[in-house]
């Protein structure tokens, strides 16, 4: 992880395990199974009931992040690295700029 003076790259956030607590209901995620969801990969809940609940403020979000996700996963190959670090950071600053309020 790169970091300088204490700051972590946008970036960096895709590859960071930062789950702690439940979306819906700020369960501590340690005392339970979490359950992330399957399409965006970003989000986690302590039950499918707190899944449900939170799906219409997460739907919008969800599909953007996704959305993105495919994107650069479809030109894993393709783009140079330029283009590649750009794709990352728009899928980076999309997942910060959905969840800030969390």
């Amino acid at each position: 992880m790169s970091e300088s003076a204490g700051l972590v790259s946008l970036t960096d956030l895709l590859f960071v395990d930062t789950v702690k607590y439940c979306l819906q209901c700020r369960r501590d995620l340690r005392e339970c199974t979490a359950l992330r969801c399957s399409r965006c990969k970003v989000v986690h809940y302590c039950s499918r009931e707190c899944q449900k609940s939170n799906f219409s403020l997460h739907k919008s979000c969800c599909k953007k992040i996704s959305g993105l996700r495919e994107q650069l996963n479809e030109h894993q190959d393709g783009p140079n690295n330029d283009q590649k670090k750009a794709r990352e950071y728009d899928l980076a600053q999309t997942i910060v700029t959905c969840y800030a309020w969390v």
